[in-house]
């Protein structure tokens, strides 16, 4: 049997916690894996403590909870990594604490590991609102390999966290995964998205309609932290050969877009986001600078509001 580890990291989200976990409880166990989830929780007041305690004696697998007092996201996904090599685990599953998985979410996980050869797969997210409602899905993934995945929710094997002895830098406020998975690119690891594997996703945005400003803003801070990740990591020559090839491939995607703007709202957002991505290529490659980026720890923004429950 080959053991395989759920972790999710949380930070003073009880409730969301609670239904990440109650779905968590309905996978489908594959054949031949041995299953056990380890919550890690950020708040060093050790918040999800009771809420854990209380779920271990029905969980129909282990549940094992671990406080990480030292503030940011990186830490916390570190220390998942560090129980996973300690307890021997073959693969690593990392779910946000407002990811809410299907049945045979796993299963399409693993299907797609094995049958790409891959060294981590990433799943689909389909995201909601406030309220509980799909306000947009998430856009359709090719299926060649990736440079950058998502811990939202993201299978790994232990090639990355045990062989490469890969670990999120703590430097990032943001794009702590983006980073790691492109150094594990850079060493070789085989990185690709799994389509039918779909989850669901509370929006981290504002609640309602998206706005021109919240579409520009998304688009500038995605494409600004992966140039400046090629920069920091593959150096300048590595950034300007990709921002050469993303900027060419942008500006054909805004001039269609633009052509279609009288007709279509989509297409008007779609304007805005590729103008978004644009500048936020040239930000990171000429502006940002490389000896002073998101430095600092902390949890941004502290706990979360309470958001109310997925559909069951």
């Amino acid at each position: 049997m080959e053991r395989l580890l759920i972790a999710i990291p949380t930070y003073c989200r009880e409730e969301l916690l609670a239904d990440c976990l109650r779905f968590v409880s309905e996978l489908q166990s594959p054949t031949g894996f041995e299953l056990s989830t380890l919550v890690v929780d950020n708040d060093s007041e050790g918040s999800a403590r009771a809420l854990c305690e209380s779920l271990r004696d029905d969980f129909p697998h282990p549940l094992r909870y671990e406080c990480e007092p030292r503030k940011g996201e990186a830490h916390a996904r570190n220390r998942a990594l560090d129980t996973a090599v300690g307890t021997g685990v073959a693969h690593l599953l990392f779910l946000d604490d407002d990811v809410f998985v299907p049945p045979d979410f796993l299963r399409e996980m693993l299907a797609r590991l094995k049958a790409k050869r891959a060294d981590a797969v990433a799943g689909n997210l389909e995201f909601l609102d406030a309220d509980g409602v799909r306000v947009r899905e998430s856009p359709r993934r090719r299926k060649r390999r990736r440079t950058f995945l998502s811990t939202a929710q993201v299978l790994m094997t232990a090639k990355l966290f045990r062989d490469l002895g890969l670990r999120f830098d703590p430097r990032f406020l943001r794009n702590t995964d983006a980073d790691f998975f492109y150094r594990a690119r850079l060493r070789g690891a085989r990185l690709f998205h799994a389509p039918a594997a779909r989850a669901l996703e509370h929006d981290r945005g504002r609640a309602g309609a998206v706005t021109a400003q919240d579409a520009f803003a998304a688009a500038f801070d995605m494409s600004k932290g992966k140039i400046f990740i090629h920069r920091l990591r593959g150096g300048t020559a590595r950034a300007a050969g990709y921002f050469l090839a993303r900027a060419l491939a942008l500006a054909l995607q805004l001039a269609a877009n633009a052509l279609l703007a009288p007709f279509s709202r989509r297409r008007r957002q779609g304007v805005l986001r590729v103008a978004g991505k644009l500048a936020g290529l040239a930000k990171g490659l000429f502006a940002h600078r490389i000896d002073n980026f998101e430095a600092g720890e902390g949890a941004p923004g502290g706990c979360a509001p309470p958001k109310p429950r997925p559909p069951a």
